[in-house]
């Protein structure tokens, strides 16, 4: 059915896992230092996530959608752990312990 915030619908099986929630559009919204914008919307019904035309997410470090962020941590070599802000696998500082 038609709703105030668009097509609205509810899954077939009543039964399942989440079935009382709506099925629709719902906003894709960033919040970068402090300034909330709308970059796109995901459709349940469709399954699909729209960004707008011009539009992206952004991450830190100067990561983009086209350059995203590591999904999960590289492999270290032994006694050596990740580092996000320089990219690279760093020894412990002095105040810490690796314990593998």
């Amino acid at each position: 059915f038609a709703g105030v915030s668009g097509q609205i619908a509810y899954p077939k099986n009543g039964t399942a896992w989440g079935a009382s929630d709506r099925i629709g559009t719902y906003d894709v919204r960033q919040y970068v230092n402090g300034a909330e914008s709308v970059i796109g919307y995901f459709d349940q019904v469709t399954e699909s996530l729209v960004i707008e035309d011009g539009a992206s997410f952004s991450f830190p470090n100067g990561f983009t959608m086209e350059n995203p962020p590591l999904a999960t941590f590289p492999a270290c070599a032994s006694g050596l752990v990740y580092d996000y802000p320089s990219s690279s696998c760093v020894g412990c500082s002095d105040t810490m312990v690796y314990i593998s």
